[in-house]
């Protein structure tokens, strides 16, 4: 009996120690323009919703005396991957990631997986990327991992980055500041044990999960673009909760915002006919509201916290 006891103590231990990853130091990097990703739609680029919000033009990367959340550390983390929801079905022929390379020796790749539809993480690998050497990572822009083998996408996928594997190579993703995001459980990590877990369930800044995209864009060739896909993932609001102004970013032009309160009264209604969008709620009680964003693609409602 004591042995169990001393054992399922230690399982416990390590459960809380995997719980309870803390960061501590944030650093900005150099934005970089979305704006050929994003109007154009060069080439299919896939991107999340966040890459429309104001907020994606402060870039930045989180670490601590461990090293970085999104990228090298000495937890050994060995993947850190974004998912991608209802894309338009078609190959992946590169996928354009923007990474600080803190070492010059070493290699990195990308793989692309399929998405458990339940619990949302990576699982089965669809393919690979050549080796992108450490020294070729492109400096204060994105880089190119390239595909030798097109990967066919026809439902949800995530890309993911493969970090180096030597004990001084270091590699970490740039991403958006904390609270900068499309939605939950898009940020994912296959850590040392060969698990994935969301990066909300894993890091904590004082008490609170982070909630960030990652600079990792697929390069998607299709003939049916990005409009078709899930209404519900190209739009985005930021910050959230807010007390002064909120960011309303869809990838289709945004008709009309309906803000409904708790009581499902309206309270507010705009027209915008635009892609962007400003929401002052300054003036309104703080509590939950219901905001009710109509585009082209379709009605979706999202939930906004006013403080």
């Amino acid at each position: 009996m004591k042995k169990i006891t001393i054992l399922l103590l230690a399982l416990f231990t390590v459960g809380i120690v995997s719980a309870q990853r803390t960061f501590n130091t944030e650093t900005n990097v150099l934005s970089i323009s979305t704006e050929s990703f994003v109007q154009s739609k060069i080439n299919d680029t896939l991107y999340p919703p966040s890459a429309l919000l104001p907020c994606f033009d402060s870039l930045t990367i989180y670490g601590g005396t461990f090293g970085y959340v999104s990228g090298s550390n000495s937890f050994g983390d060995k993947e850190k991957a974004q998912r991608y929801v209802n894309p338009p079905a078609g190959t992946i022929s590169s996928v354009l990631v923007y990474a600080l390379a803190k070492s010059t020796t070493g290699t990195s790749s990308v793989k692309i997986y399929s998405v458990d539809p339940t619990t949302k993480k990576p699982l089965t690998m669809l393919g690979q990327s050549s080796n992108v050497d450490l020294s070729a990572v492109v400096v204060n822009n994105v880089t190119p991992y390239n595909f030798t083998t097109p990967v066919s996408v026809t439902a949800d996928f995530a890309a993911s980055v493969v970090l180096p594997t030597g004990a001084t190579d270091t590699l970490v993703v740039v991403s958006t500041k904390n609270g900068c995001y499309s939605n939950d459980s898009l940020t994912w990590e296959m850590q040392s044990d060969n698990n994935w877990y969301s990066f909300v369930s894993q890091w904590t800044s004082g008490g609170v999960g982070i909630n960030i995209d990652m600079v990792i864009f697929p390069v998607v060739q299709t003939t049916v673009g990005m409009t078709d896909m899930s209404a519900d993932n190209l739009i985005s609001i930021y910050p959230n909760p807010a007390n002064n102004f909120v960011s309303v970013a869809s990838v289709n032009v945004i008709e009309v915002i309906n803000l409904y309160n708790a009581l499902g009264q309206i309270v507010k209604s705009y027209d915008v006919q635009e892609n962007v969008y400003e929401v002052n709620v300054s003036e309104l009680e703080k509590g939950f509201y219901y905001m009710q964003v109509q585009t082209n693609a379709g009605i979706v409602s999202k939930t906004l916290i006013v403080q």
